[in-house]
């Protein structure tokens, strides 16, 4: 894959501020102008695409590729004039079709995989590539996750439902790379949500983490605490960066650097 990153933040419970990790990481690397970055949203039910784009649009999406559409007639280029750098593969709710016409392809889990490698000149331009997918382990996840380079979870503080939707879907997917023969790309667990008062939840989400050996030791050590500065600066189609330059030392955006500078260290970014 060159030296293009294929990354995907995953867990099967929703709600865990993926699709917003993924756009935040993305226009936090686009500061850089020489980095090329492709948002692959596939997840039907289009957040991503409409966070960043539209909410209705009628451009083609990955349901396109099974009619092996090249990327080139796919890609949407420089759709935010803040990071033209940045460019996208959008989803919308005809997506929900992809999952049942990939049924018939033979091999159909590495079906992304084999249409990125006869795309593989328009895609390898790109230095990271994120993937963004709906919170269940289906067909369309297993050709992400297949494809993916790094897998990152991200875990949400206090809630026992998605620590153990990050065990489930780990258990699931040793099983099935080992099958594909895929080396183990899961590199980190990242805790997000973050609130320092402590309560009877917290208490018993942090004695049931306790349980999970494998991803504990796998957790970043930088938290992203729970705020609404990330939540304005998606909403503004800004990096938190850009969205609080008027304001030093913010913690949100120290935080947010801390977790990106720990990713790059895993080779992650």
């Amino acid at each position: 894959m060159a030296d293009t990153k294929l990354i995907v933040f995953f867990n099967t419970k929703g709600g865990i501020y993926k699709t917003t990790t993924s756009i935040m990481t993305a226009y936090e690397l686009a500061k850089d102008k020489d980095k090329k970055i492709l948002l692959w949203d596939l997840d039907q039910q289009a957040n991503l695409t409409q966070y960043v784009y539209k909410t209705n649009h009628d451009d083609k999406t990955t349901l396109d590729m099974l009619k092996d559409v090249r990327a080139d007639e796919i890609i949407i280029k420089s759709f935010n004039k803040s990071y033209p750098n940045i460019d996208l593969i959008p989803s919308d709710i005809l997506m929900a079709k992809f999952e049942r016409e990939l049924f018939s392809f033979p091999m159909r889990e590495q079906f992304l995989a084999r249409w990125y490698m006869n795309n593989f000149d328009a895609l390898s331009k790109y230095d990271y590539i994120f993937c963004d997918l709906s919170p269940k382990y289906d067909l369309t996840a297993m050709n992400a996750l297949y494809l993916a380079d790094s897998v990152v979870v991200l875990i949400k503080d206090k809630n026992v439902s998605s620590l153990r939707g990050a065990d489930y879907f780990k258990q699931l997917w040793d099983i099935d790379r080992s099958y594909f023969n895929k080396e183990d790309n899961i590199k980190a667990t990242v805790l997000v949500g973050f609130e320092k008062k402590k309560t009877e939840l917290s208490k018993e989400f942090d004695s049931y983490l306790k349980e999970f050996d494998v991803l504990r030791s796998m957790m970043l050590n930088t938290y992203i605490r729970k705020n609404e500065f990330i939540e304005k600066a998606l909403l503004k189609k800004l990096s938190l960066t850009d969205f609080l330059k008027d304001t030093k030392d913010h913690f949100s955006r120290q935080e947010f650097t801390a977790m990106l500078e720990e990713l790059k260290e895993k080779g992650v970014l």
